[in-house]
Parts: C-alpha cells; structure tokens; sequence
C-alpha cells in the first residue's frame, strides 16, 4: 500500500504520516482533514445554484517513487453516523491524477496532491456538480457529509455500491462528517446506520472542549464567510459585525447544551442528559476494552436499525451570546466499544 487518505494533514502532532492502520491519533476518522468541498458556502456545505466540487488530498507513503494513474471516487451524503455504503450517497464525484509524489504537500488547497472530483457527464466530461433543489431536499441547509476513496490499481480499488465502506480498517477511505450549526437551526437532520449483522450499538454523545479542536475545526470555520481572522498571524477567530457592529471573538462556550434528539422510533430524548452518559462512557470504553453486550452501561443510548438506517433530528438551543461555540461528536460504537462511525457538531450562535 502506498497511497492513503491522510486522517489528521496538518493537524499539530499529525501521525498519519503513512497509512497506518489502526490509526492511533487523537483525530476521529470521521473528521478527515484530508477531503473538504469547494465552492459551497463552507467545507461541508453548499446550496442550490453554486458550482461545487469536492477535493481529496491524496498522500503517497512510498518515500521515492511517484504513483502513477491515480483516481479518486467522492460521495456526497446526508450528514450521517455508522456504516457507508455507495448507494446511499446522493452524488458521486470522481476526480483522476496521472501521478501523485511522495509525501502529502503543503496546505494549499491547490496542491498537485489534491484531486478535484467533479460530475462525468458523457456529453460536457468533468463539470462541477452544481446541487438542485432536489439534490440537497431534506438536508439542514445543505450540511453534507463526504465519503472518498482512492486507489491505483493495483494498489486498493473501486468500492461496489452494496459494499460497506471500511473507513476504520482500510487507509484508501476516507470520510468527512462535521457540521456547523449557526443560530441554533432547529430539526438538524442525520441518518443513523448500525453494524451489518444487525445487531446492537450504541449512540453516544461525547461533550468536546476547546482542547479538542484543532486546525481541521478552524479550517472549516474559516470557509464560512462570517468568519474571518483580523489579524494577520494570529489565529484567533471572530464572527465579522454587521450594520456597524465591532467584530465578535468566537470562543467556547461555558455554558452546557442543551436541546433534543429525536430518532425514528426511540421518541424525543434529552442531549443534555445524553452528553452526561457520553461523559462517563468515554473513560469506561478506554480502560475496558472488551465489554459485553449487557456492560453497555446504565443510561446509553442502545438500539437497532435496519439495512436503510433511520433518521435523527437534532435541535439545540441558543447560548444567548454571540460567538459562542458548543462541540461535541455523535459516535456508534458496537458492544466492545468499538467506534464504527461518528459525526462532530459544532454549534455557533450568531
């Protein structure tokens, strides 16, 4: 194996300098900073009307030698928690390299190593994918996740359409799952995909600090067009004023979520309460790595869902205060504690 997607590219600290897996970094691999979109409103959205694309950075683990004939299979999807399959995307996007150099470049988004994955139509060829009103209907405002995969034959391959994605275990996959919610949008949609057999999993919710997020958040923030940086070297962002209003410093908020999750099914359930249980579990799941499936703990969130997956709807409250931020990852994991999927949710009033 030479080619990967890189989990944690320009993160301070990165380890994913060679396609290792398991990967060992502190970066959930849905969070990979190595894909983002291009020409939407941010990184992971877009909307009806505006030319976009998606980007991959392909790294090359091979320390000499360039890999020739590179391509790379993008899919848009709703924002989503658990196993990927090709089918269940809303586009496809593919994008091709005749080389890739060893290493994974600089940070400019214009690097030889990013591929730019665009529309195949046979008629026009490679064309941005410029969204419908059909194409983003029941998203949240055009919140997209982003799944990749890259290969050259024969170095991985194409993914069938019924074939799970394994994102964990295979470093030619990648998988972007970050939203940003701004003025506290109500009825935040996402799908919710269980293990293959079926059976039980957990939906924690993991309450993150500002420790907890690095470049990739700020990357993201900093496509909005609200969001800028003041100064220059510094890296301290702020929510631009507007109508003659200073400029807002965004920081973490103090203040606890609080809001509903509400899931197909299961009815309408607390996330203040759901991040209290996510709070203990997360120690719990490092220091007992096997755990049956009657340990999964007083308070989780347990359940099933079937082949299709089922939806979740999340309204979050305001904070009250402009420029605060609340974070915190929705993660299924199997009944050994196993992650399998995750989506990060960054809550920004405005």
């Amino acid at each position: 194996m030479s080619i990967f997607l890189s989990v944690d590219f320009g993160l301070p600290g990165a380890t994913d300098t060679a396609g290792v897996r398991p990967y060992t970094g502190t970066n959930p691999q849905w969070n990979n900073t190595s894909i983002f979109l291009s020409g939407g409103v941010s990184q992971t959205q877009t909307k009806v009307g505006q030319a976009t694309t998606v980007k991959v950075r392909v790294s090359n683990a091979n320390r000499t030698t360039a890999i020739e004939d590179v391509r790379v299979d993008a899919y848009v999807m709703n924002p989503f928690v658990g196993p990927f399959q090709p089918f269940n995307a809303r586009r496809k996007l593919t994008g091709f390299a005749a080389s890739i150099e060893p290493g994974s470049g600089g940070t400019s988004s214009a690097d030889p190593h990013v591929i730019t994955c665009q529309i195949q139509d046979p008629v026009l060829g490679a064309i941005p994918w410029t969204p419908t009103a059909a194409d983003i209907e029941g998203t949240s405002n055009g919140h997209l996740c982003l799944v990749a995969n890259a290969y050259s034959v024969p170095d991985g391959g194409p993914v069938p359409d019924t074939t799970t994605y394994d994102v964990i275990n295979d470093p030619h996959q990648g998988q972007r799952n970050i939203a940003v919610l701004k003025d506290a949008t109500v009825n935040f949609t996402f799908q919710v995909f269980g293990p293959e057999n079926g059976g039980e999993f957990a939906l924690d919710l993991l309450p993150l600090r500002s420790r907890d997020l690095g470049i990739g958040e700020q990357w993201l923030l900093r496509s909005l067009r609200e969001i800028t940086i003041p100064e220059v070297g510094r890296k301290r962002l702020v929510l631009a004023g507007t109508r003659g209003r200073p400029d807002v410093p965004i920081a973490f908020s103090r203040k606890a979520v609080q809001g509903t999750l509400s899931i197909d099914g299961l009815g309408e359930l607390d996330v203040h309460q759901l991040l209290g249980v996510g709070k203990r579990v997360a120690p719990m799941l490092a220091d007992r790595p096997a755990l049956r499936a009657r340990d999964w703990g007083a308070g989780r969130l347990v359940t099933t869902v079937g082949r299709e997956g089922t939806f979740a709807q999340l309204a979050l409250k305001h904070t009250g205060v402009a420029g605060a931020l609340q974070a915190f990852d929705v993660v299924a994991r199997d009944a050994a504690g196993r992650p399998f999927g995750g989506l990060r949710i960054l809550n920004l009033d405005r």
